[in-house]
This record gives C-alpha cells, structure tokens and sequence, in this order.
C-alpha cells in the first residue's frame, strides 16, 4: 500500500512539473505543491519504515502474502459447494460470509501456535460481530477486555469484600466503570450462591447475572458479559470462557478443525 502511494507521488510530481509554464521558481503554485509532495512522500517514507521493523518483529509463521489472501477469496467465491444451487441473494451472502471466516480461519490458524488459536479466533469473533446487524458492537465491552488493567485505582478505596482477593476486588472496582456492571459491587454482596461459584472448578458454565440492562441480551450479549466476569473473578478460566464466546458467535463447530489430524493429503490437493 505504502509502495504504491509512493508510486503516485511520483507521478504527480512529474504532473506537476509537465504543466509548469515558464520557470519553475516564479510559479507559486508548483513551488507549494512540490512542497507538500515532498512532506507526503516524507510521512509515507517513514511509514514504511516503521511497517518493517513491526515485520521484522512478527514471527516469520505469521507472514502471509498477498496471494495467500487472494486464494482463500478465490475458494469461497468460486470453490465452494455450500453455493451450489443457492440462488437467493441473501441466503448467498450469509454462506460466503460464513464459509469466509471458516476458511481463513482453517488456512491461518494450522500454522500457528497452539496458544494463539483463541486469540485468532476472539479477533474473527469480534469482526463477525461487526457485521451483525441484530447485535451491537460491545466496543466498551471489548475496551474493558483488552486494557482493564490500564485502569489506575491509587488512592482509591477498594471494597472488603469477604472471600474476594486483593487482585479480584481491584479487577471487580475496573469492572463495575463499565456501563452494565455500575452496580456489581453490590450484586456480588448480595448473592447468596455468588461465593459457591466461585470456588467451581468450570466457573464459565454457569456465570451468574451480575449486570443491569433495559433489555434482556441475546445469547451473545451474554456471552461478552461473562466473559468479562470470569477475567475479573476467576482469570485461569478465562481460556475456556473465550471458547464458548467464539462458539456462541461463530458456531459450536469452528474451532473443532484444530482437533482433527492434520490431513496434507487433502491440503495438497484441495489448496
């Protein structure tokens, strides 16, 4: 992207100098557009130069070309049997979609760590998200998941609460700044049962409804808020709630490809 920005700077600076008439130093105009080609071609210079150091950071594994991405556009668009006499453009729509986060999904997370294929899957989750017209973005939510931790408590009285470490009080005070979970502090004093859970050895089965909202969420909505929940209460679960947070969004069966054998017979011969 960035090679190709430079490309058209090139040209329009030859543009430019192909319709100067007369000298160059008494046209204004072609004087401050040079000047602010040299400053663009500067900032996009600089740009590509940063992009190849964060490259040279990323492990060589999760490098893919251009072509690869063309590939996996190709074989949904033009390879898949799920389209095969399917003529509804919605129903159409729905299948590529679906079939397109599958698919890149199988190619890119075989080549990857075993630690990171949830990571990958959360981040498909959420673009998947996104794209559902019948559920909001949770932007705040998904804020809180990633730099909960950012949030400075100093100087700030944290609750004593019976039962609840000095790390779970101060993950539940960072919680309870997001809009549904204002009164978790005093849902979690009041349930009874609350303290029972806690001390379950599969926590992200049955989370309990420690947040306020005018209208009842969907499955998913549910999900996010739980998924916040287990972070906060019982972070060695985190990993399993993250599971069934991609399961509910992009269906029980996405993730089963990475316990299947590897099969590079029909890798070979399919891709």
């Amino acid at each position: 992207e960035f090679q190709l920005r430079l490309r058209q700077l090139e040209k329009s600076l030859l543009q430019a100098l192909n319709e100067v008439k007369g000298r160059i130093l008494d046209d204004d105009t072609i004087i401050t557009t040079l000047e602010n080609l040299k400053k663009e071609a500067a900032e996009v210079t600089r740009k590509v130069e940063e992009t190849d150091i964060i490259m040279a950071e990323i492990h060589f594994l999760y490098q893919y070309s251009l072509h690869f991405f063309l590939d996996t556009y190709h074989t949904v668009l033009y390879e898949n049997a799920s389209l095969k006499d399917v003529t509804d453009h919605t129903q159409r729509l729905n299948l590529i979609t679906k079939d397109l986060f599958q698919v890149a999904f199988n190619r890119v997370a075989r080549g990857m760590l075993h630690q990171d294929h949830i990571t990958f899957a959360m981040l498909l989750a959420r673009i998947n998200l996104k794209g559902m017209t019948t559920e909001r973005s949770f932007d705040v939510e998904f804020q809180h998941f990633l730099r909960s931790k950012e949030i400075v408590l100093t100087g700030m009285a944290l609750p004593k609460v019976k039962g609840l470490t000095t790390d779970q009080c101060e993950d539940m005070v960072r919680l309870s700044r997001t809009p549904v979970f204002t009164d978790l502090v005093s849902k979690v004093e009041e349930d009874e049962q609350f303290f029972m859970w806690l001390e379950s050895s599969t926590p992200e089965l049955s989370v309990p409804y420690l947040w306020s909202e005018e209208k009842q969420s969907t499955v998913i909505g549910q999900a996010v808020h739980q998924l916040l929940l287990i972070q906060a209460f019982r972070p060695d679960r985190l990993l399993a709630m993250a599971h069934i947070f991609v399961c509910k969004v992009l269906g029980e069966t996405f993730m089963t490809i990475m316990e299947q054998p590897l099969d590079l017979g029909n890798i070979v011969d399919s891709e």
